[in-house]
């Protein structure tokens, strides 16, 4: 899709290194929208009502980050997809570069222990293995493709517009909703 976007774009200053939904063109982001529905992915969505966030919470958003990854993601990993005495179970986290090197230390520490304790919470005897890297979403299209979901989940639940969700629901697997007052509809 850069290829074929760029090679239109005869503009230089046009041309894109990167798909970002906030930035796009509805046309660019309906078409990789349709090309994320075709993918033989699984996607699972946490959306978050920010009142139903305690204070404290709000005010380290790295602290809420890390509970919201431990308890939600890695649970779900755990619980659906690891198996007992098996040697493969893993966990390859790709996380887009944004946290402060303090922030990527205490999330990396968080998450292996996490994964530790859920896989031995378990079972006893489950091996597991977690890796984590930080990148560059520039470089990475799956976390493009994160960020695209992202932004279609934020137009149906803060925008009340779910055309960019619709294309790629039957892709979502795992859902969670945090949201008290009850607004927030799959």
């Amino acid at each position: 899709m850069y290829e074929e976007i760029n090679i239109k774009n005869k503009n230089h200053r046009n041309k894109i290194n990167e798909f970002k939904f906030s930035n796009d063109s509805e046309k660019t982001r309906m078409k990789f929208l349709y090309k994320i529905a075709s993918m033989d992915i699984v996607i699972g969505v946490l959306s978050i009502s920010k009142v139903a966030v305690v204070e404290y919470l709000r005010e380290d958003p790295n602290y809420l980050y890390n509970y919201l990854v431990g308890e939600t993601i890695i649970d779900v990993m755990v619980k659906d997809y690891f198996k007992t005495f098996d040697p493969y179970n893993s966990i390859r986290f790709v996380i887009d570069r944004s946290l402060s090197k303090r922030a990527i230390d205490a999330f990396n520490d968080y998450c292996e222990k996490k994964t530790s304790f859920k896989s031995w919470e378990r079972s006893k005897d489950m091996e597991n293995n977690i890796s984590i890297k930080h990148e560059n979403s520039q470089n990475v299209p799956m976390l493009q493709v994160a960020d695209y979901v992202a932004g279609a989940i934020q137009q149906k639940f803060e925008r009340d517009n779910p055309m960019f969700y619709d294309v790629f629901k039957h892709k979502i697997k795992h859902t969670k909703l945090w949201d008290f007052s009850g607004k927030m509809k799959w």
